[in-house]
């Protein structure tokens, strides 16, 4: 359970006060904007940068397998006797 400390307390009351002055649409049409750009911010600098790494690797993964496969189908001919 959270403990009550006076910073915690004064955040509720002037959420509290908030609501009581603005309304409860428009707190909660800040908070929903808030957590928008939180995600978007995440998204771009933790998810886009291993996207990106992810990729290279793949990229680097599929041209190593054509290889392999170019040189599996060309063997046979260089060596047959």
């Amino acid at each position: 359970m959270a403990r009550r400390t006076p910073e915690r307390i004064s955040c509720v009351e002037e959420i509290i006060k908030a609501v009581q002055e603005q309304g409860i649409t428009v707190v909660m049409a800040v908070g929903m904007g808030y957590f928008i750009f939180f995600i978007w911010r995440y998204v771009t600098q933790e998810i886009l940068p291993a996207l990106e790494k992810a990729t290279g690797t793949t990229i680097a993964l599929i041209d190593r397998i054509r290889t392999v496969s170019y040189t599996h189908l060309t063997l046979p001919t260089i060596y047959s006797v």
